[in-house]
């Protein structure tokens, strides 16, 4: 019976949980540094909004060195001439990619450094055994993680009719 029960729990913990396609990021303050640690191509990086998943619209493109401010949800390259701008929708948070291979590519690897510094590595993912790899050094970000909210209250409430159930058979 209680092996029925964890199966059913485990079950649709799985169904209620979310995955993403490309890491969303937001910013500790109000800039970040970025800075290309390792090319073979000189990619050019952007950010996209983080609704945008399949990367299709990049807001504001950069190279490495550059640093991009955040002031709200607008967001510039600083020492660009003219000055660069974009508005992101509704907060900070944001996706990453690099132009590798004719394409806006996502990160294969996240590894950090700091608290608030990656090493991002983009790549690309058509030819598994391509040369052409871009990595991205970031300061002053951090993931977003979203609770997930309908597993959280499933774990809400199972908890409590467990604590229900050891009172009635106490």
């Amino acid at each position: 019976m209680i092996h029925r029960l964890r199966l059913a729990v485990m079950a649709a913990l799985l169904m209620f949980a979310q995955t993403s396609i490309a890491a969303v990021w937001q910013p500790t303050d109000n800039d970040i540094n970025a800075s290309a640690v390792f090319s073979t191509s000189g990619a050019t990086f952007a950010i996209f909004d983080d609704s945008d998943t399949t990367l299709s619209n990049p807001l504001l493109e950069f190279v490495g060195g550059d640093i991009i401010a955040f002031a709200g949800t607008t967001i510039s390259k600083v020492g660009s001439s003219p000055l660069q701008t974009a508005s992101l929708t509704g907060d900070q948070r944001f996706r990453l990619a690099a132009f590798i291979g004719g394409a806006w590519r996502a990160e294969v690897a996240v590894t950090q450094d700091t608290a608030t510094a990656y090493l991002i590595t983009f790549r690309n993912t058509d030819e598994p055994l391509s040369r052409y790899t871009e990595k991205l050094y970031l300061n002053d970000v951090t993931p977003y993680t979203p609770v997930p909210e309908p597993s959280a209250v499933l774990m809400l409430l199972l908890g409590l009719g467990g604590l229900q159930f050891l009172r009635r058979r106490a």
